[in-house]
């Protein structure tokens, strides 16, 4: 790869327009790279609409010195109150905003960096390229001044075939590659990151960090996008649908599910909370508020034939709601066993955590089992002490089988005069050891585990 000119395509967009490429992907490396900040020291980083997305998570009034080739990410840091921003001088380029040209007697100055954070329009057997000669020498110099280097990289742009590209690394010069798992398990982009891990090389495969979450329902489907990094879901970001679930079958919840996706704009992963218990994405059984049709149904590939922009990963609601709270509930901290039961007008779901583990019993997950009874639960208004009675018979049970002494109540139906309504006939039968709590997540445990699911997965 060798030749004067830049490259052609997408290298000559205006830098406004390049960053609003793959945002979403943008924003989850950016977040991963985050913890291979030093705690002080010198920071380098280079241009490119991938580390100006970075430069915009560091966190303010950081111990830290940076130096950049980037007019754009120079401005950004500057506001953050760190310990000193540096800017390498020459021409900037329109198309990422760097500095080019840059003398060599600059080069000679730059010191030394505890970590320098590079990018590049393609990584090959053969090493990192980028488009200028001046690139490919600033890489070079910056990686010979730096003790660890990281490199941000799409994953699109592994074995991307150029006609004309400059050389700026070998691979053994970089510590942590940073990448997308989509588009890496196959094909020549596998083959470059077999390379490597020969060359012991970490690969790390950025969690996204935004996921919609969906909820199918007794009486509607709610989405919404989560932050699966905090697992907040902005209200601005919500949609949902009125749909008596028990009443259409899978065509229908699947169009739904559809327009919602479609209403949000949204091309990035999916993760499906469903009322139902799972066996690789097969329906064995499903929640009685949904159609009889569902059973036996591969819930995964029939969301998946219709949401095609998306990678799409379809859990049990209850285990979802389990996830959440392993991950953002307040109880996360907790040790030992826990039974989450997600809590619906027509029913509960159920799921035992580890917190210890942070493991999610995958035999003891799915709809109301025939010990808990549905047709009692159905029956019953949620609100009458004959329903009560039944979800704790079933909660003796399940804890006196699982040692788990938390009883975590998530869902649209957890609430605190249930919670107490619980408490008090654990009481009343002197199982004392035994608490239940309401979850701090309530009604959003399905959309931000399913999410969070999601995210695990792609990563």
């Amino acid at each position: 790869m060798d030749g004067e000119e830049d490259l052609p395509g997408l290298d000559h967009l205006h830098f406004s327009s390049r960053s609003s490429l793959n945002s979403e992907l943008k924003v989850s490396l950016a977040h991963a790279a985050l913890g291979e900040l030093p705690a002080e020291g010198d920071v380098f980083v280079a241009a490119g609409s991938t580390l100006a997305e970075f430069a915009s998570f560091v966190p303010n009034s950081v111990s830290l010195t940076f130096t950049t080739s980037s007019v754009e990410i120079a401005a950004t840091l500057a506001r953050k109150g760190t310990d000193g921003v540096v800017i390498l001088g020459g021409v900037v380029r329109e198309d990422t905003l760097g500095v080019s040209a840059t003398s060599n007697a600059a080069f000679d100055d730059l010191g030394k960096f505890d970590v320098c954070f590079l990018s590049a329009n393609s990584l090959t057997n053969e090493g990192l390229f980028v488009t200028t000669r001046h690139e490919a020498t600033l890489h070079h110099k910056i990686r010979k001044a730096s003790k660890r280097c990281v490199v941000l990289l799409d994953a699109s742009k592994i074995n991307y075939e150029t006609s004309e590209a400059f050389a700026s690394l070998e691979l053994e010069k970089i510590d942590l590659l940073i990448t997308n798992l989509e588009h890496t398990s196959t094909g020549k982009p596998a083959g470059v990151l077999r390379s490597l891990r020969r060359r012991e090389v970490d690969v790390w495969h950025a969690e996204p960090h935004r996921v919609l979450g969906i909820d199918i329902g007794s009486s509607g489907i709610r989405a919404a996008i989560v932050d699966t990094g905090r697992g907040l879901i902005d209200p601005r970001e919500r949609e949902q649908t009125k749909l008596r679930t028990k009443t259409v079958g899978p065509p229908r919840v699947v169009s739904e599910v559809s327009k919602l996706v479609a209403n949000l704009n949204w091309t990035g992963p999916v993760g499906i909370a469903f009322p139902g218990k799972l066996e690789d994405g097969k329906v064995l059984r499903s929640a009685t508020f949904l159609h009889s049709d569902w059973s036996g149904v591969n819930a995964q590939a029939l969301f998946e034939s219709v949401l095609v922009d998306s990678s799409v990963v379809v859990v049990n609601d209850a285990k979802a709601a389990a996830v959440a709270e392993t991950a953002f509930g307040e109880f996360s901290n907790t040790e030992g066993k826990a039974l989450v039961l997600l809590v619906r007008s027509k029913g509960v779901g159920y799921a035992i955590l580890d917190f210890g583990s942070e493991e999610i019993d995958s035999s003891q997950q799915g709809v109301t089992s025939t010990t808990i009874g549905h047709d009692a639960l159905n029956k019953v208004d949620a609100k009458a002490q004959e329903w009560v009675e039944v979800v704790v018979d079933f909660v003796e049970e399940t804890c006196n089988i699982s040692g788990a002494q938390l009883v975590i109540l998530a869902g649209g139906g957890a609430t605190r005069d249930l919670e107490a309504r619980m408490n008090s006939e654990l009481r009343a039968r002197s199982n004392s050891g035994v608490v239940v709590r309401s979850s701090s997540l309530r009604k959003a445990s399905p959309e931000i585990g399913a999410s969070k699911s999601t995210a695990t997965r792609q990563s």
